[in-house]
This record gives structure tokens, sequence and C-alpha cells, in this order.
């Protein structure tokens, strides 16, 4: 968005789809794409499209996958478990989550009496 406010000509159109290319694979770009590119045509500023109108590629702060794990960790940490402080990066190396909760071991009684007063955290998991 930066990017595109900061140029006097340019348009942003938003894609919300998986992956890292829209043209060719997300059928709703391609037409868009192929308007600037053959007829310089521009999209409207703020159109957007999407491969999946059911989805919610862009959840509010706070609410994606990665921020409830380190929001987790946080309050695990904040209720006296001994457990890593984590970043984005660390969740995002580690997809699976097997290194980052492998580590956790739910017989510690000081872990386990965290983890109650996380339970909240725990239950959007």
């Amino acid at each position: 968005m930066a990017l595109a406010d900061s140029l006097s000509s340019a348009v942003l159109f938003t894609v919300e789809a998986e992956g890292h290319t829209a043209f060719l694979t997300v059928d709703c770009v391609e037409p868009v794409v192929t308007k600037y590119l053959i007829d310089l045509e521009m999209p409207d500023a703020g159109d957007s499209c999407s491969d999946n109108a059911t989805a919610d590629f862009f959840p509010p702060a706070g609410e994606s996958q990665s921020e409830i794990i380190i929001a987790l960790f946080d309050c695990l940490r904040e209720n006296g478990a001994d457990v890593p402080e984590l970043t984005t990066a660390d969740v995002l190396a580690d997809p699976t989550g097997e290194k980052i909760f492998g580590e956790l071991d739910p017989t510690d009684p000081t872990f386990a009496a965290a983890a109650l007063q996380c339970q909240d955290i725990i239950d959007q998991l």
C-alpha cells in the first residue's frame, strides 16, 4: 500500500488468495492484468478480488494463527512457565509446530498451572 501511495500514477489492486503469484494462478486476476498490459486500462482504486469469497485471508490483528501462538507463549511466560519468547519468524519457521510445541513439558506443575491461566488462548488454537 505504501508503494502505491508513493507513486502518483499507481493504483492498489488487492488479491486475497494464498501464494505469491496471482497472475495466471488466480482466475479473477487474469482479466485485470490483461486489461492493463494490453489496453493500459488501470483497475479502479481500491478494487480487489479473491479466489475464495468465504476465506478470511486478512484476519484482524491478533487473530492470525501466528499471533495466537505468540500470545499463548507470552501468557505462559507471564504465568511462570519456562517457555521461550517467540516471534512471528519463529512460528513461520516451524509450520507444523513440532519444534515449538515439542519442547513444552505438560507434566511440569508450573507449566500446567500456567496453561490453566491461558486456557482462553489455548481454546483459540
